[in-house]
């Protein structure tokens, strides 16, 4: 399975990629329907499985 990109997510979502990556980072800005339909996405999609490999890199 390929992976996918922020920017593709953002384009499925009708977003801009700024917005999503503020969303996975729970960003105090963003709506919580837009977190939540961000973060449905991503899961859906597998996008979160990233997020522990650049834990460990801290």
């Amino acid at each position: 399975m390929s992976s996918v990109t922020l920017k593709q997510l953002a384009q499925q979502l009708g977003l801009a990629s700024s917005t999503v990556s503020r969303a996975l980072r729970n960003g105090a800005d963003i709506s919580a329907e837009t977190k939540r339909r961000v973060q449905a996405m991503a899961a859906e999609l597998h996008l979160l499985g990233a997020r522990g490999r650049e834990l460990a890199q801290y």
